[in-house]
């Protein structure tokens, strides 16, 4: 059996972010960059599980137990991040974000379904681009979660404000918003992609 999620707004799951971000447990990691691991471990008490070739396998970095006790970690990312490899510290602080959010958003019906393999979830989650899916949640809960709203607004702003002293045409050039986005992006631990999706999402600057 497996059990639909609910269609959610994106302001709905927005509100669900900042519920569980200003939890009194949840607000000492809160703080970008968003301790992930620590909120997974600490707070919330789930198993971190480094688990061999699970990229391989599946094409995932993390992915969520079915009965909700842990998270499985691709070993070799973990390995990579451990050694100092920003890129896929930035890129599992998201993977890890990602599986809380479905931990939060769908736990009642993950509870409520039975899956046979990580392949078979990845099938009831549906496709990252369909707003309807779990999967599209779950993004949209990481994004939200590792770059707040207010915060990404001032950081924004600060940054406009000084490629404006220096270029009033700066927004005219190649690739602008790219640029930006990446000048920003290490302030919330993550990768430039993150923060051009928040650009598009919270009307910042979106995608053409």
């Amino acid at each position: 059996m497996r059990v639909p999620v609910p269609r959610r707004s994106d302001p709905e799951i927005w509100t669900v972010v900042e519920e569980f971000r200003c939890r009194r447990d949840i607000r000492p990691y809160a703080t970008v960059p968003v301790d992930v691991f620590a909120i997974a471990d600490i707070v919330l008490r789930l198993d971190l599980i480094y688990f061999p070739s699970l990229y391989d396998k599946f094409k995932v970095d993390a992915a969520i137990q079915f009965d909700l006790a842990g998270i499985l970690i691709d070993k070799q990312a973990y390995e990579d991040f451990e050694n100092g490899d920003r890129w896929e510290e930035k890129r599992l602080r998201y993977s890890v974000a990602h599986e809380l959010g479905h931990y939060v958003l769908h736990e009642k019906e993950i509870r409520a379904s039975s899956f046979e393999s990580i392949a078979d979830f990845k099938k009831w989650a549906g496709r990252r681009d369909d707003c309807d899916s779990a999967e599209y949640q779950a993004y949209e809960f990481a994004g939200r979660l590792l770059v707040p709203a207010d915060m990404l607004v001032k950081v924004y702003d600060e940054c406009c404000t000084m490629e404006d002293r220096r270029d009033k045409a700066w927004r005219d050039r190649p690739a602008a918003r790219s640029n930006l986005a990446k000048k920003i992006a290490p302030r919330f631990g993550v990768n430039r992609p993150v923060i051009e999706v928040r650009f598009h999402r919270d009307g910042l600057w979106p995608a053409e």
